[in-house]
């Protein structure tokens, strides 16, 4: 859940805030490493953010409340694996069948330069058959990361060209 407050006092243009968010954003995904978190915890994180976009400065203060959740356990839904699925099928055939479908499969792939054609029955057969092998797996979930927060800009006194500050500056 996240909730944001829009203060009356914005110094930065639209499209100079999304720089910024877009290389925070970046930053983020790459410095964050989720196992460093302590799961069940909250934290009030306080920061101030200054620089400049193009030689025009910028400067965010963020008041937040960070809470880490527990792990979950989830339920992932899979289908089974292709090259193992493929092998109980030709093993039920004979020896000659399979090792012939095995040397003619990859040059009728490559002649068509896709999947040679099936009738579309016997496609929708095999489909159907792939739904009823699909199984349920227990999976661990990290805890999910909440955060609320408040934006504060700095006052515009400055002029600056599409300001979207209510300030008379």
């Amino acid at each position: 859940m996240v909730k944001i407050a829009k203060p009356q006092s914005r110094c930065q243009s639209a499209s100079l805030r999304h720089l910024i968010w877009a290389a925070m954003e970046k930053v983020g995904k790459k410095e964050l490493d989720s196992d460093m978190l302590d799961e069940g915890t909250s934290h009030t994180v306080s920061m101030q953010i200054e620089g400049t976009v193009d030689q025009q400065p910028f400067f965010e203060t963020i008041e937040s409340l960070v809470s880490i959740g527990f792990q979950q356990q989830k339920t992932s839904s899979v289908n089974p694996q292709v090259a193992e699925l493929i092998a109980w099928i030709l093993s039920k055939l004979n020896r000659e069948t399979r090792n012939r479908i095995l040397l003619d499969l990859p040059q009728e792939f490559e002649a068509c330069g896709d999947m040679p054609l099936s009738s579309p029955t016997l496609i929708d057969e095999v489909h159907q058959m792939l739904l009823q092998l699909r199984r349920s797996k227990p999976v661990t979930a990290r805890g999910p990361i909440r955060c609320e927060y408040v934006l504060f800009g700095n006052a515009c006194d400055c002029g600056c060209e599409n300001c979207t500050c209510t300030n008379d500056g």
